[in-house]
Protein backbone atom coordinates (compact mmCIF):
# COMPACT_ATOMS: atom_id res chain seq x y z
CA UNK A 1 0.00 0.00 0.00
CA UNK A 2 2.52 2.61 0.84
CA UNK A 3 4.47 2.12 -2.62
CA UNK A 4 1.35 2.35 -4.31
CA UNK A 5 0.88 5.55 -2.46
CA UNK A 6 4.17 7.13 -3.65
CA UNK A 7 3.31 6.26 -6.96
CA UNK A 8 0.28 7.57 -6.98
CA UNK A 9 1.68 11.31 -4.99
CA UNK A 10 4.22 11.20 -7.94
CA UNK A 11 1.98 10.87 -10.61
CA UNK A 12 -0.23 13.99 -9.12
CA UNK A 13 3.18 16.12 -8.78
CA UNK A 14 4.02 15.27 -12.75
CA UNK A 15 0.56 16.08 -13.56
CA UNK A 16 0.23 19.61 -12.31
CA UNK A 17 3.77 20.43 -13.33
CA UNK A 18 2.09 19.57 -16.77
CA UNK A 19 -0.67 21.54 -16.21
CA UNK A 20 1.11 24.64 -15.17
CA UNK A 21 3.38 24.62 -17.91
CA UNK A 22 0.21 23.69 -20.31
CA UNK A 23 -1.60 26.70 -18.75
CA UNK A 24 1.48 28.98 -19.14
CA UNK A 25 2.13 27.77 -23.00
CA UNK A 26 -1.63 28.10 -24.00
CA UNK A 27 -3.19 30.87 -21.90
CA UNK A 28 0.19 32.76 -20.84
CA UNK A 29 -1.98 34.48 -18.23
CA UNK A 30 0.28 35.73 -15.43
CA UNK A 31 -1.18 37.50 -12.79
CA UNK A 32 0.62 40.42 -10.54
CA UNK A 33 1.77 38.84 -7.44
CA UNK A 34 4.12 38.61 -4.21
CA UNK A 35 6.68 35.73 -3.50
CA UNK A 36 7.84 35.35 0.03
CA UNK A 37 11.44 33.90 0.62
CA UNK A 38 12.47 32.11 3.04
CA UNK A 39 14.65 34.91 4.51
CA UNK A 40 11.21 37.09 4.38
CA UNK A 41 12.66 39.14 1.44
CA UNK A 42 9.38 39.93 -0.69
CA UNK A 43 9.65 39.24 -4.61
CA UNK A 44 7.41 41.12 -6.57
CA UNK A 45 6.16 39.86 -10.07
CA UNK A 46 3.51 37.42 -11.76
CA UNK A 47 2.20 34.41 -10.78
CA UNK A 48 0.91 31.91 -13.61
CA UNK A 49 -3.19 31.93 -12.44
CA UNK A 50 -4.57 28.46 -11.42
CA UNK A 51 -6.97 26.51 -9.65
CA UNK A 52 -6.68 26.42 -6.10
CA UNK A 53 -5.52 22.79 -6.26
CA UNK A 54 -2.79 23.39 -8.56
CA UNK A 55 -1.87 25.72 -5.98
CA UNK A 56 -1.42 23.98 -3.22
CA UNK A 57 1.85 22.04 -4.72
CA UNK A 58 3.42 24.41 -7.29
CA UNK A 59 3.53 27.70 -8.37
CA UNK A 60 5.11 29.40 -11.73
CA UNK A 61 6.54 32.54 -11.17
CA UNK A 62 8.18 35.30 -13.27
CA UNK A 63 9.92 38.69 -12.45
CA UNK A 64 8.24 40.59 -15.65
CA UNK A 65 5.86 40.38 -18.43
CA UNK A 66 8.28 40.01 -20.96
CA UNK A 67 10.81 37.45 -18.81
CA UNK A 68 10.93 34.10 -20.55
CA UNK A 69 12.35 33.07 -17.48
CA UNK A 70 9.62 30.97 -15.50
CA UNK A 71 9.89 29.50 -12.28
CA UNK A 72 8.14 26.52 -10.64
CA UNK A 73 8.27 27.02 -7.31
CA UNK A 74 7.11 24.43 -4.33
CA UNK A 75 6.53 24.92 -0.54
CA UNK A 76 9.75 23.60 0.33
CA UNK A 77 11.52 26.11 -2.03
CA UNK A 78 8.87 29.49 -0.42
CA UNK A 79 7.30 30.78 2.82
CA UNK A 80 4.28 31.53 0.93
CA UNK A 81 2.83 33.98 -2.11
CA UNK A 82 0.17 36.29 -2.56
CA UNK A 83 -1.87 36.76 -5.47
CA UNK A 84 -3.61 40.26 -7.65
CA UNK A 85 -7.01 39.34 -5.86
CA UNK A 86 -5.32 39.34 -2.37
CA UNK A 87 -5.28 35.56 -1.39
CA UNK A 88 -2.32 34.60 0.71
CA UNK A 89 -1.22 30.97 0.72
CA UNK A 90 1.52 30.01 3.59
CA UNK A 91 4.07 27.04 3.52
CA UNK A 92 2.40 24.31 5.91
CA UNK A 93 3.29 20.89 6.81
CA UNK A 94 0.18 18.87 6.99
CA UNK A 95 -0.43 15.76 8.36
CA UNK A 96 -3.74 13.74 8.58
CA UNK A 97 -5.88 11.21 7.78
CA UNK A 98 -8.93 11.18 5.36
CA UNK A 99 -11.64 8.54 3.70
CA UNK A 100 -11.81 8.24 0.11
CA UNK A 101 -15.35 7.19 -1.32
CA UNK A 102 -14.81 3.96 -2.11
CA UNK A 103 -14.20 4.11 2.17
CA UNK A 104 -10.47 3.28 2.47
CA UNK A 105 -8.32 5.53 4.52
CA UNK A 106 -5.87 7.22 3.44
CA UNK A 107 -2.90 8.95 5.30
CA UNK A 108 -2.02 12.85 3.90
CA UNK A 109 1.10 14.10 4.81
CA UNK A 110 3.01 16.53 3.11
CA UNK A 111 4.55 20.65 3.49
CA UNK A 112 1.88 22.24 1.04
CA UNK A 113 0.83 26.22 0.20
CA UNK A 114 -2.66 26.39 2.53
CA UNK A 115 -5.06 29.65 1.51
CA UNK A 116 -5.01 31.60 4.66
CA UNK A 117 -8.06 32.75 5.57
CA UNK A 118 -8.06 34.16 8.79
CA UNK A 119 -4.28 35.53 10.57
CA UNK A 120 -3.41 36.42 13.97
CA UNK A 121 -3.39 34.50 17.22
CA UNK A 122 -5.63 32.04 15.86
CA UNK A 123 -5.19 31.44 12.28
CA UNK A 124 -7.36 29.61 9.98
CA UNK A 125 -5.94 27.55 6.82
CA UNK A 126 -7.73 25.75 4.17
CA UNK A 127 -5.75 23.10 1.78
CA UNK A 128 -7.30 22.08 -1.53
CA UNK A 129 -5.29 19.67 -3.21
CA UNK A 130 -6.15 17.10 -6.39
CA UNK A 131 -7.19 14.24 -3.95
CA UNK A 132 -8.12 15.82 -0.40
CA UNK A 133 -9.56 19.18 0.94
CA UNK A 134 -9.28 20.36 4.66
CA UNK A 135 -9.32 23.13 6.97
CA UNK A 136 -6.78 23.47 10.25
CA UNK A 137 -6.91 25.60 13.37
CA UNK A 138 -3.36 26.93 14.80
CA UNK A 139 -2.89 28.91 18.15
CA UNK A 140 -0.12 31.15 18.17
CA UNK A 141 3.00 28.79 19.82
CA UNK A 142 0.82 25.81 19.27
CA UNK A 143 0.80 22.92 17.25
CA UNK A 144 -1.45 22.70 13.75
CA UNK A 145 -4.77 20.91 13.92
CA UNK A 146 -7.15 19.50 11.68
CA UNK A 147 -10.32 21.28 12.28
CA UNK A 148 -12.59 19.55 9.41
CA UNK A 149 -12.91 18.12 6.29
CA UNK A 150 -15.99 19.64 5.97
CA UNK A 151 -17.40 23.15 5.47
CA UNK A 152 -20.06 22.60 8.00
CA UNK A 153 -18.02 21.77 11.57
CA UNK A 154 -20.15 18.49 13.76
CA UNK A 155 -20.19 18.56 17.49
CA UNK A 156 -16.55 17.64 18.21
CA UNK A 157 -14.87 20.06 15.62
CA UNK A 158 -17.20 22.92 17.43
CA UNK A 159 -15.55 21.68 20.61
CA UNK A 160 -12.08 22.02 19.07
CA UNK A 161 -12.94 25.63 17.92
CA UNK A 162 -14.43 26.30 21.52
CA UNK A 163 -11.40 24.96 23.14
CA UNK A 164 -8.95 27.48 21.28
CA UNK A 165 -11.29 30.28 22.21
CA UNK A 166 -12.02 30.15 25.34
CA UNK A 167 -9.01 32.08 27.29
CA UNK A 168 -10.72 35.15 25.96
CA UNK A 169 -14.19 35.10 27.29
CA UNK A 170 -15.14 37.88 24.46
CA UNK A 171 -17.62 34.42 22.26
CA UNK A 172 -20.63 32.94 23.53
CA UNK A 173 -20.18 29.68 21.83
CA UNK A 174 -22.88 26.34 21.89
CA UNK A 175 -21.00 23.61 21.28
CA UNK A 176 -24.08 21.67 20.54
CA UNK A 177 -24.73 23.43 17.21
CA UNK A 178 -22.91 22.05 13.78
CA UNK A 179 -20.75 25.53 12.47
CA UNK A 180 -20.66 26.81 8.93
CA UNK A 181 -16.72 27.13 7.91
CA UNK A 182 -17.68 30.83 6.90
CA UNK A 183 -18.92 31.79 10.70
CA UNK A 184 -15.82 29.78 11.86
CA UNK A 185 -13.87 32.57 9.86
CA UNK A 186 -15.83 35.58 11.62
CA UNK A 187 -15.89 33.77 15.14
CA UNK A 188 -11.77 33.42 15.01
CA UNK A 189 -11.34 37.23 13.05
CA UNK A 190 -13.86 38.51 16.33
CA UNK A 191 -11.55 36.49 19.06
CA UNK A 192 -8.18 38.07 17.08
CA UNK A 193 -9.37 41.61 17.12
CA UNK A 194 -10.27 41.11 20.61
CA UNK A 195 -7.37 40.10 22.48
CA UNK A 196 -5.19 42.54 20.10
CA UNK A 197 -7.47 45.00 21.69
CA UNK A 198 -6.65 46.63 25.08
CA UNK A 199 -9.71 45.49 26.29
CA UNK A 200 -8.42 42.47 26.41
CA UNK A 201 -5.48 43.07 28.77
CA UNK A 202 -8.15 45.00 30.86
CA UNK A 203 -10.26 41.88 31.21
CA UNK A 204 -6.99 39.66 32.03
CA UNK A 205 -6.27 41.61 34.86
CA UNK A 206 -9.82 42.50 36.31
CA UNK A 207 -10.07 38.15 36.00
CA UNK A 208 -6.47 37.76 37.65
CA UNK A 209 -7.67 40.65 40.30
CA UNK A 210 -11.10 38.50 41.18
CA UNK A 211 -9.15 35.21 41.45
CA UNK A 212 -6.81 36.45 44.06
CA UNK A 213 -9.13 38.05 46.40
CA UNK A 214 -9.25 35.64 49.78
Amino acid sequence: MKRISTTVKMILSICAIFIIFGQANAQNRFLKGTVLLKNDVEVEGLIQDNDLSVYSRLIAFKKGKKSKDIQVLNPEMIKGFITDNGQKHASIHVNFAFQTKGGMTHQYSGTRFVRVLQEGKISIYELRDLNARAWFIQKEGEQLELLSLNRKLVDKEVAILVNNISDCGCIDYDETLPTKMNDVVATVAKYNNFVDSPMFGVAAVLETSEMERP
